[in-house]
C-alpha cells in the first residue's frame, strides 16, 4: 500500500458569516505539495473571503485551517497573501506588501513602537523638572498654580499609563478590532470617574485628597485601560503578539513609524501650544476667563468624543477598502461618515445652546462665571458643525493615506487662525472680550473649508 501524502494545505468545513449573511458554507479544501489550485466563481461568492482565511487575514466562523497536518494560528502562518489590487501600501514594493504581514516583521514594529514610546514617556517625565514655569503659563493665581503643580507632579511621574493603553487600543485597531479598543477605553474612564470623588472628598473610607486624588485616581483609570487593553491584544490579536524575546531594533521601522505618525505627533503638540497660548491671552482679561477656557475645553472635549470614536472607527474601514480596491465602499463610507458626524454636532450645539448654566454649573460656577461663561459657550458653540466636520475629514483622510489634511486642519483652527484671531478681537477694546469669542467662529469655518476641498480632492484622486 502506497504511503499517504499529507496534505500541504486543508480546510476542513471552513464557514464565514457576516450578520445574518453566510459567505461560506461548510467549504472542504486539500491541495497535495506541488499542486497548483485556481477559485473561480461570480462577483461577491466570497472567492477573496476564504482566500484571507486561509493566510489568517480573517478567522472563520468556524472550521480549521491546516498547513502539512498542523492547525495554524495568525502570529505562525507561513502562508503570504498578495492583494489583487497593488494600492494596499502605495508607498511600499510588492514584496515589502507581503513581507507586511508576516508575523516577525508585525512583532519588531510593535516592540519598536514600545521602544519609542517608552523613550518619550522619560523625556515626557523630565517635564517635572519645569512644572512651576507651566503652572506659571496656566494662571496668575498662586492658589491655582499650587493647585497644578500637585496635579502634575502626579500624572507626569506615571505618564507612561496612559502610553501604554494608547500603545495597546492602537494595536486592536490596526488588526481592525475597534470594539476591545473603545471596551479598554471606556473601563479605564469608568475607573477614573468611580474614583475621583473617593479620592479628592474622602469616601468610603478613603483620605481627602483633594487634587492630587483626582490625580492619582486619573493615573489609576489610565493604568487599568492599559491592563484592560493589553490583555484584549494577549487573548484577542491575532496578527500581532509582542514578546521581548529575540528582539532587534529595526531603523526601518521606526522610519516607517514616524512617517506615518509624524502628522499625528504635530497635531497633539498644537493642542498643547494652542492651550497655552490662549490662556496666556486670557490672563491678561481675567482670572474668569482663564477658567472658562478651561470648564470650555473639557466639555468640548466630551462633546468630541463620540465624534473622534467615529472617525477612529473610519480610519480602518476606509483604509482595508481603499487597500483593496473597493471604491465604492470607501465613497459610501464617506456617504455615511459625514452625515452621522452633522448629527452629532447639532445635538452638542442644540445642548449648549438650552443649557449653558446648567453645563457650568457641573463645575461649581460662581456668578461672575456664569455671567461671564454663558453668552461665550452660545457663541462658541454655533461653531460645533465645522469643528466635527474638519474632524472627520482628517480622518477620512487618514483611512486614504493622507495624515497631512487632518494636521493641518487642526493647525488652522487651533492656532494658524484662531490664536491671531483671538488675540486681535480682544485688542480691540471697542468690541469687548464677549465679542472676542467670534474668533472661534472665523477660524472653524477656514478649516472646515479646507478639510473638505482637501478631502474631496483626495477621495476624486484615490477614487481613480
Amino acid at each position: 500500500m502506497a504511503a499517504t501524502t499529507t496534505p500541504r494545505l486543508a480546510l476542513r468545513g471552513i464557514t464565514k458569516q457576516f450578520g445574518d449573511h453566510k459567505v461560506l458554507k461548510g467549504v472542504d479544501l486539500t491541495v497535495a505539495p506541488g499542486e497548483f489550485i485556481a477559485i473561480v466563481g461570480r462577483s461577491g461568492c466570497g472567492k477573496s473571503t476564504l482566500l484571507r482565511i486561509i493566510s489568517q487575514l480573517d478567522a472563520p466562523t468556524s472550521g480549521t485551517v491546516e498547513i502539512d497536518g498542523q492547525q495554524v494560528k495568525a502570529a505562525d502562518t507561513p502562508v503570504k497573501f498578495l492583494f489583487q489590487e497593488p494600492r494596499l501600501l502605495p508607498w511600499k514594493r510588492i514584496w515589502e506588501n507581503v513581507a507586511l504581514f508576516a508575523s516577525d516583521h508585525s512583532r519588531a514594529a510593535a516592540l519598536d513602537a514600545l521602544r519609542l514610546g517608552i523613550a518619550s514617556v522619560a523625556l515626557t517625565g523630565s517635564v517635572l523638572l519645569v512644572q512651576g514655569r507651566i503652572a506659571a503659563a496656566l494662571t496668575n493665581d498662586p492658589e491655582l498654580q499650587q493647585l497644578c503643580r500637585e496635579y502634575l507632579s502626579v500624572n507626569l511621574v506615571f505618564c507612561w499609563g496612559i502610553f501604554l493603553q494608547t500603545y495597546g487600543q492602537r494595536l486592536l485597531q490596526a488588526v481592525g478590532d475597534t470594539v476591545l479598543s473603545m471596551v479598554s477605553l471606556i473601563i479605564g474612564a469608568v475607573v477614573n470617574i468611580i474614583l475621583d470623588p473617593i479620592m479628592i472628598f474622602g469616601l468610603l473610607g478613603c483620605p481627602a485628597m483633594g487634587i492630587r486624588g483626582a490625580a492619582i485616581a486619573t493615573v489609576i483609570g489610565q493604568l487599568i485601560g492599559a491592563a484592560a487593553a493589553l490583555w484584549f491584544n494577549r487573548v484577542k490579536n491575532p496578527v500581532i503578539h509582542v514578546r521581548l524575546k529575540g528582539y532587534r531594533f529595526l531603523w526601518q521601522d521606526v522610519a516607517d513609524i514616524y512617517r506615518v505618525g509624524l502628522p499625528t505627533i504635530v497635531m497633539q503638540a498644537i493642542g498643547s501650544v494652542m492651550t497655552f497660548a490662549v490662556n496666556g491671552i486670557l490672563l491678561g482679561v481675567s482670572s474668569t476667563a482663564v477658567a472658562f477656557f478651561g470648564i470650555y475645553y473639557k466639555l468640548q472635549n466630551f462633546l468630541m468624543m463620540p465624534v473622534n470614536g467615529l472617525g477612529q472607527a473610519a480610519i480602518p474601514v476606509v483604509g482595508f477598502n481603499y487597500g483593496s480596491g473597493q471604491s465604492d465602499r470607501v465613497k459610501q463610507a464617506w456617504r455615511v461618515l459625514l452625515p452621522t458626524g452633522v448629527v452629532f454636532a447639532l445635538c452638542g450645539t442644540a445642548v449648549f445652546l438650552l443649557f449653558p448654566a446648567q453645563l457650568l454649573g457641573l463645575f461649581s460656577a460662581s456668578d461672575e462665571m456664569l455671567a461671564f461663561g454663558v453668552p461665550a459657550l452660545r457663541i462658541i458653540s454655533v461653531t460645533f458643525l465645522f469643528a466635527v466636520i474638519t474632524i472627520l475629514c482628517g480622518y477620512f483622510a487618514s483611512g486614504l493615506g493622507n495624515g497631512v489634511v487632518n494636521m493641518i486642519g487642526a493647525a488652522l483652527r487651533q492656532l494658524v487662525v484662531l490664536v491671531p484671531c483671538l488675540w486681535l478681537l480682544i485688542r480691540i477694546r471697542t468690541m469687548g472680550i464677549e465679542k472676542a469669542w467670534f474668533a472661534f467662529w472665523v477660524s472653524e469655518v477656514i478649516a472646515c473649508a479646507y478639510s473638505l476641498w482637501a478631502t474631496k480632492k483626495e477621495l476624486r484622486n484615490k477614487g481613480k
